[in-house]
């Protein structure tokens, strides 16, 4: 799968998982939270190292991938504050409606004018390699993140503190 399939891929797991937290009535917010972190980690794990490295050569990208740097970093801010609330209900929803909007507007922004961008500058070989990359990094980098989760990881194995990688969509 080449690296645009595969960062689409991801963008509807997220996507999915954000419809499932607006249905949800508690018993599962918890891990669907959990869920949505370990997806956001390796997504932009993989944007931030691999990805858009490969466009940053083409200096017209080059305010689109502040752009998503930046949008990046607001992800992290808002995941931030829902991992310090834990288990409190308490300002979840709004955290995650805002956390959805700001995922959401990235999204547009990515399958809108990035990704046809990189398919315009990058050959298919090269979008197949970069596609392996990305898999083969967020294999690697799944124990680091999965040991990372913030306390709001309900028994899937991650730890109770908040420190680590921390990098989101």
């Amino acid at each position: 799968m080449d690296a645009v399939d595969l960062l689409t891929q991801d963008h509807r797991k997220v996507e999915a998982i954000f419809m499932q937290l607006q249905q949800e009535k508690g018993g599962q917010s918890q891990q669907l939270l959990a869920q949505l972190y370990r997806e956001l980690s390796l997504h932009a794990m993989a944007e931030e190292n691999i990805f858009y490295p490969a466009l940053a050569s083409n200096t017209a990208m080059s305010g689109q991938l502040i752009d998503a740097f930046k949008e990046h970093g607001e992800m992290k801010a808002i995941l931030g504050e829902l991992a310090a609330l834990g288990n409190g209900p308490s300002g979840l929803s709004d955290r995650v409606t805002k956390l959805m909007k700001k995922v959401e507007h990235h999204v547009k922004d990515e399958e809108g004018k990035v990704f046809p961008a990189a398919r315009e500058m990058l050959d298919k070989d090269r979008m197949q390699v970069l596609g392996q990359q990305i898999m083969e990094a967020k294999q690697m980098a799944l124990p680091g993140v999965q040991n990372s989760l913030p306390a709001m990881e309900l028994g899937m194995g991650g730890s109770a503190s908040t420190t680590g990688p921390q990098t989101f969509a």
